[in-house]
């Protein structure tokens, strides 16, 4: 199974008329909610950045196995540098920054839950 079973996949379920046995095994299998987390207000700026401008810049790839995120074209990041008017002298350690974030989130990304 690919993705998450939370409340909108139980809701469309009940929407189509899955049977009581069908919801109750998808329930079942409800992912639980995500943990809080902190972030270090050095990391702010950075985390801003990737999670409001370059979340939907993913490159993606689908077959047979699914769909899998390949990661976000360095042309994407470099036109964001230039829409926000980052200096050019913070642009290496934010790419630094932004790919490590990267890494991270594909290994979350593409793990096959099941």
């Amino acid at each position: 199974m690919f993705g998450q079973v939370d409340d909108g996949v139980i809701a469309s379920l009940k929407a189509m008329g899955a049977p009581p046995e069908v919801i109750e095994e998808w329930e079942a299998k409800r992912s639980p909610p995500p943990a809080d987390f902190g972030i270090h207000e050095d990391n702010w700026a950075v985390f801003m950045m990737f999670s409001q401008n370059l979340s939907s810049q993913w490159d993606l790839g689908v077959g047979f196995g699914g769909v899998i995120h390949i990661g976000i074209p360095i042309p994407r990041i470099e036109s964001l540098f230039n829409i926000k008017k980052i200096p050019t002298e913070q642009q290496e350690t934010l790419l630094e920054e932004i790919q490590l974030m990267e890494r991270s989130a594909l290994a979350v990304l593409n793990k096959v839950k099941g």
